[in-house]
C-alpha cells in the first residue's frame, strides 16, 4: 500500500494521542507492551505502509516508555535496582550478539536480531523498572494482563476465524498469531489462579471457575499445544511457594475447579478441535524440533566458544536468506554465542530463580509483595518452558519482561522487609515485646 500524506498525518495524531493517554494512565502504557502479540497484525492490516516489521513495536515501547518516565518523575518510587550482575550479563549478550554479527552466514536476520534484543527487548524491561515504583504498580502490572486476556478470550469466542491452512485447528482473532493469543489467555488463567491461592474469598473462586473453563477452551481453539501443556508446570511452582497457604479448603475448592472445567470441556470443545493434539501431530512435531536441535547441537560443537555468529542457526538450518530457528532458545544461543552466550543467558534465568526462591520462604508470607511475585514468577516459567519448543531468544520479550517483574517484585519486597526489621530494632516498645517471656 502506498504511503500517503493523510496516512501518515493519522498515523502522528495516533501516536500522539496514544502518548497523552499514557502520560495520563501510565498503566496503560503497560497494557499496551502487553498486547503488542494480539493487536499488532490487526493494526498493520489498517496501515501496513506504516507498520512493517517492527514498527508497531517500536512505536509502543517507546510511547509507553515516555508515559511511565514522566509517571517516575512524578512520584517517589521504593530505592530498588536490578542486580548488577543481572545487568552484566544482558550487557554480554548484546556485546556478544554484535560482535559476532560479522561471523554469521545471516548477517541480515542477525542484524535484524541484535536490534530487537538490544533496544526493543531493553526497553521492555527497562519500562517495567521504570514503572515499578510500588507494589500497588506490580499489582497493576498483573491487572493489565488479566484484562488482555479476557479482551483475548471473548474477543476469540466470538470473532475468532480459522487459519486458511489450519481449517477448524487453528483459530486466531485479529489475524494475530494463534500463539500470542494463546499467550495472553494463559496469563489470565495463571494470574486467576494465583489470586485464588493467595486469597481465602469466594469471589477468587468464582472467578476461576470461570475463567479456566473459558481459557482453556480459547487456547485449545488457536490449537496451541504448550498453551494447554505448559502452564500447569508454572502453577505447580506457585503451588509449592504457597504450600504453607494450602489447607482442606483449598484442596476442596480445586476438585470444585476440577469438576467445573471438566464439565465444561465436554459441553464446548468439539472432536474436530482436537486434532493438533492427537498422537500423530504431537509425533510430527516432535521429529522436526529433534531434527533442528540436532543441527543447532551439531552447529555448536563445530565452535563452541564464542558461537558462530548471531543468525547463523537460520543459515544452518535453511540456507542462505533464511529467518529460521531451532525452537529451543537455550541450543540457540549456545550456537550463536558460545559458552559465554549460554552462561549469560543463564545467569539471567538464574537471577530469576533466585528471587522465587527467596519469596518461597517464610519471611515473605503474609507480605503484599508474595502473591504478585509469584503471579509473575509462574507468567515467567510458562515463557521460559514455551521458549524450549517455540520462537527464537530474541524475540522473547515477554518472557524477560516477567523475568524482570519478578525480580524487581522481589527487590520490593526485600525493602520492606529490611525498613520493618530496622524499625523494630529502634522501635523501644517492639524491643520490649520481643524480649517479653
Amino acid at each position: 500500500m502506498e504511503l500517503t500524506a493523510g496516512m501518515y498525518a493519522l498515523g502522528c495524531f495516533a501516536v500522539l494521542a496514544a502518548l497523552l493517554v499514557v502520560i495520563v494512565l501510565p498503566s496503560l502504557g503497560i497494557a499496551l507492551v502487553l498486547s503488542i502479540p494480539v493487536f499488532k497484525y490487526y493494526l498493520r492490516t489498517i496501515a501496513p505502509g506504516l507498520m512493517q516489521a517492527y514498527t508497531y513495536d517500536m512505536a509502543v515501547v517507546l510511547i509507553a516508555f515516555v508515559g511511565v518516565l514522566i509517571h517516575r518523575l512524578r512520584h517517589p518510587s521504593a530505592r530498588i535496582s536490578m542486580p548488577a550482575g543481572f545487568i552484566f550479563c544482558w550487557l554480554l549478550i548484546v556485546v556478544l550478539m554484535w560482535s559476532r554479527l560479522s561471523a554469521s552466514h545471516s548477517p541480515e536476520y542477525g542484524f535484524k536480531k541484535c536490534l530487537i534484543f538490544s533496544i526493543f527487548n531493553s526497553l521492555a524491561c527497562l519500562v517495567c523498572f521504570i514503572y515499578l515504583t510500588s507494589t500497588v504498580r506490580a499489582k497493576r502490572v498483573l491487572q493489565m494482563g488479566f484484562l488482555i486476556g479476557i479482551i483475548a478470550t471473548v474477543g476469540l469466542g466470538l470473532f475468532g476465524r480459522s487459519l486458511e491452512e489450519f481449517v477448524n485447528t487453528r483459530t486466531t482473532w485479529l489475524g494475530a498469531s494463534p500463539l500470542g493469543v494463546a499467550d495472553a489467555c494463559v496469563h489470565m488463567i495463571i494470574i486467576a489462579f494465583c489470586g485464588w491461592i493467595a486469597q481465602h474469598n469466594l469471589r477468587r473462586l468464582v472467578l476461576l471457575i470461570v475463567v479456566l473453563p473459558l481459557g482453556i477452551y480459547a487456547i485449545i481453539k488457536t490449537g496451541t499445544r504448550g498453551g494447554i501443556l505448559l502452564p500447569p508446570v508454572g502453577m505447580m511452582a506457585a503451588l509449592w511457594m504457597f504450600r504453607r497457604r494450602i489447607g482442606l479448603g483449598k484442596v476442596a475448592g480445586g476438585v470444585l475447579v476440577v469438576i467445573v472445567t471438566v464439565a465444561a470441556y465436554g459441553e464446548l470443545v468439539r472432536p474436530d478441535m482436537l486434532s493438533r493434539f492427537a498422537g500423530g501431530m504431537v509425533d510430527a512435531g516432535f521429529r522436526i524440533r529433534l531434527e533442528l536441535a540436532d543441527i543447532t547441537w551439531k552447529g555448536f560443537l563445530q565452535n563452541p566458544i564464542i558461537g558462530n555468529g548471531t543468525g547463523d542457526t537460520a543459515y544452518q538450518i535453511s540456507g542462505a536468506g533464511a529467518e529460521d530457528y531451532p525452537h529451543n532458545h537455550i541450543l540457540e544461543i549456545a550456537n550463536e554465542l558460545g559458552v559465554f552466550g549460554l552462561c549469560a543467558y543463564l545467569g539471567l534465568i538464574g537471577y530469576g530463580l533466585r528471587a522465587a526462591w527467596r519469596m518461597s520462604g517464610r519471611a515473605y508470607d503474609g507480605t503484599e509483595e508474595k502473591p504478585v511475585g509469584v503471579a509473575a514468577f509462574a507468567c515467567f516459567v510458562y515463557h521460559f518452558l514455551v521458549g524450549m519448543k517455540a520462537g527464537t531468544f530474541s524475540a522473547a520479550y515477554l518472557m524477560y519482561f516477567f523475568l524482570t517483574l519478578t525480580i524487581l517484585i522481589d527487590q520490593l519486597a526485600r525493602v520492606r522487609l529490611v525498613a520493618r526489621q530496622q524499625e523494630e530494632v529502634t522501635d523501644p516498645y517492639l524491643a520490649e515485646i520481643r524480649t517479653y517471656p
